[in-house]
């Protein structure tokens, strides 16, 4: 018959299981956002067209957000009012 020591070991590893695998998909979902704000900075440091800048920055931030609706609003030229300027449908 198991002590309840052993049992209680046996809750502790579990629990460091459960932990360390929760902390590894927090690590690999962060580490996925930092490359893909990588990406973004490379491609306007290589400067690509403000519209398809636009248009990747919309792209990578629904990737990042696991979304897949994701638009993108500047403010006209009197910065009176809302344009969609890039969107992912």
């Amino acid at each position: 018959m198991p002590t309840p020591i052993k049992d209680q070991l046996k809750d502790k590893e579990r629990e460091i299981e459960r932990l360390r695998t929760q902390l590894e998909q927090q690590t690999n979902k962060k580490s996925r956002q930092i490359e893909t704000l990588a990406r973004m900075s490379q491609s306007i440091a290589q400067g690509i067209y403000i519209r398809e800048i636009l248009q990747l920055i919309v792209t990578m931030t629904a990737e990042m957000m696991a979304s897949k609706i994701c638009s993108l609003m500047l403010l006209d030229e009197k910065g009176v009012s809302l344009k969609i300027e890039a969107t992912r449908a």
